[in-house]
C-alpha cells in the first residue's frame, strides 16, 4: 500500500502513548472496525498489552484465551484461530490506511510473525532545506539569593501536592476502567464462533454438501420419491432410460442459494482452507457420515443420506412429488405447535419454513448442520438467521452446554414475506437433547 514518505519506527518507551491510545480509537471507530467486534477485540487487547509493558511478548496461546474465548492450554498448533484473525488483522489495518486513514500521521502494524503491534511515525519528505538559525552566546550564570518561604509559598506547594496526588488517583481509576474495558472487549466474540469452531477443526476434514436438485427435478418428472438405496445403485444398474432421465442421473446440479452459502462458509474466519472440502451428494459414502464434519444444504429429498439421520431429528421433511406438495412434520409438537408446517403462498402474506439442526455424526465424533428449507425462500430464510450477527441467540441460549459449547438442537424457523418481500423470520420451535 502506497504510504506518505518514510516510516520510521517509534520506540516502545516514546512518551507519546495517548497519541496511539487515539490513533487506535479512530481505527476502532471506522467503518473497517466497528462492525467486525472480534478483529476490534483483538486489535485492542495487543495494543493494551503493549501500553502495559515496554519488553512485552504477545503468545498466540494468551490471545486464544483472552479474546477468543478458548480454554487455557489448548493446543495452538491445531486451532488456529489467532493467525487466521491475524491475517484479517493486517488486511483490515492496510485497508484502513488506505481509505479513512489515509492522512495519518501515526501508524500501527503488526508484524509477520508476531502479535506485539509497532506504532510508527509517517514523516514527510524534506522540499527545502531548514532555515539556518544562529545560536545566541548563553548568558553567563549568575547566583540568586535564596529565596525566603513564606505563608503563600507553603499553601502553593500544598496545593501543588494535592493536585498530584488528585492526578495519581486519576490516572488509577482510568487504568482500571480500561482493564475492565478490556475484560468486556473479549466477552463481545460473535455467538457463532463456538458454532463454527466446532464445525471446522485441523483434526478432520468439513465436508460442504449443496443439494442435488437434479434429483428434485427427476422426482418430480416421475412423479415418486427415492430412497438412499435406489440413489447410491443409479451407478451400478444398468438398463435402458431416455437420454434426459439418464442426463438426471448422472449430472451434478445444485442452486445458486447453496453455492452462496458455501462461499460464506468458506469465509468464515474458523474455516481451515485445507480442511474445508465441497462434496457432491453423489460422491458422499456412508464413512463420511460416520466420522467426518458435514455441513448439509438441503432435506432428505435432496440429500437422501439424511435417510440414515432421520431417526435423530423431530421435525421431519415430507415430499409428494405427484402432487406437488411438500411439508414438514413435527412428530412430537409443544403446547402452542401445530403437527404440521406447509408453505402459505394464496395468501396476503406468504410465510416460508426451514430447519436448522446441529446433531453428531453417525460414530459421535463430530458435528452434522443441517440447514433445510421447504424450498429456496426457507433455505435463505435459514442463511440469513444463521449469518445475521446475534441471529442464533435464541437456539444458543438453548443449546448451550456448561462447558460453553453448543449442543445439538433443531430450530423451526418461518419466514413472512408480503409481495415476495421478506418482513421477518422467526423461530417457531427448538427442540435439545435435554427436552
Amino acid at each position: 500500500m502506497p504510504t506518505r514518505g518514510r516510516v520510521t519506527t517509534a520506540s516502545i518507551d516514546h512518551p507519546h502513548v495517548k497519541a496511539e491510545q487515539q490513533l487506535v480509537a479512530r481505527i476502532l471507530a471506522s467503518r473497517h472496525f466497528v462492525k467486525a467486534p472480534l478483529l476490534s477485540a483483538f486489535l485492542a487487547y495487543i495494543c493494551d498489552r503493549r501500553w502495559d509493558s515496554e519488553t512485552v511478548r504477545i503468545a498466540e496461546q494468551e490471545i486464544g484465551v483472552s479474546v477468543f474465548g478458548r480454554p487455557m492450554g489448548y493446543d495452538s498448533r491445531e486451532d488456529n484461530i489467532v493467525r487466521n484473525y491475524a491475517r484479517q488483522l493486517r488486511k483490515r489495518l492496510e485497508e484502513y490506511y488506505a481509505a479513512e486513514g489515509s492522512d495519518e500521521q501515526l501508524r500501527v502494524d503488526i508484524p509477520k510473525g508476531g502479535y506485539v503491534p509497532i506504532f510508527a511515525n509517517v514523516e514527510r519528505p524534506v522540499v527545502d532545506p531548514p532555515e539556518q538559525v544562529h545560536e545566541l552566546a548563553p548568558e553567563p550564570f549568575r547566583p540568586q539569593p535564596a529565596a525566603r518561604v513564606t505563608p503563600s509559598r507553603t499553601w502553593g506547594l500544598k496545593f501543588a501536592m494535592a493536585a498530584v496526588l488528585l492526578c495519581v488517583l486519576l490516572l488509577t481509576a482510568i487504568a482500571f476502567r480500561s482493564h475492565q474495558q478490556r475484560s468486556d472487549r473479549s466477552a463481545a466474540i460473535p455467538s457463532s464462533h463456538q458454532l463454527w469452531a466446532q464445525l471446522f477443526s485441523s483434526k478432520r476434514d468439513t465436508l460442504l454438501v449443496p443439494a442435488d436438485t437434479a434429483l428434485v427435478t427427476l422426482e418430480d418428472m416421475q412423479g415418486r420419491t427415492f430412497s438412499l438405496k435406489e440413489y447410491t445403485d443409479w451407478s451400478s444398474v444398468e438398463q435402458p432410460e431416455p437420454s434426459l432421465i439418464s442426463d438426471l442421473k448422472t449430472r451434478k446440479y445444485t442452486a445458486i442459494v447453496d453455492l452462496e452459502i458455501i462461499s460464506k462458509l468458506e469465509r468464515l474466519p474458523e474455516a481451515i482452507p485445507e480442511h474445508c472440502l465441497i462434496r457432491p451428494v453423489r460422491s458422499l459414502t456412508v464413512e463420511d457420515l460416520k466420522d467426518g464434519n458435514l455441513i448439509l444444504l438441503g432435506s432428505i429429498y435432496s440429500i437422501p443420506w439424511i435417510e440414515l439421520l432421520q431417526n435423530k431429528l423431530n421435525f421431519h421433511f415430507i415430499y409428494k412429488p405427484s402432487e406437488h406438495h411438500s411439508w414438514i412434520e413435527n412428530r412430537s409438537p409443544s403446547p402452542g405447535e401445530t403437527a404440521v408446517y406447509a408453505n402459505i403462498w394464496n395468501g396476503p402474506a406468504e410465510k416460508a419454513y426451514a430447519v436448522i439442526a446441529l446433531i453428531p455424526n453417525l460414530n459421535k465424533t463430530g458435528h452434522i448442520l443441517l440447514i433445510q428449507g421447504l424450498d429456496g425462500t426457507g433455505t435463505e430464510a435459514a442463511d440469513s438467521l444463521l449469518f445475521r450477527s446475534g441471529g442464533m441467540d435464541e437456539i444458543f441460549d438453548k443449546a448451550r452446554l456448561p462447558d460453553g459449547t453448543i449442543g445439538n438442537f433443531e430450530a423451526l424457523i418461518e419466514s413472512t414475506s408480503i409481495d415476495s418481500h421478506p418482513t421477518s423470520i422467526r423461530v417457531l420451535a427448538i427442540r435439545t437433547p435435554r427436552q
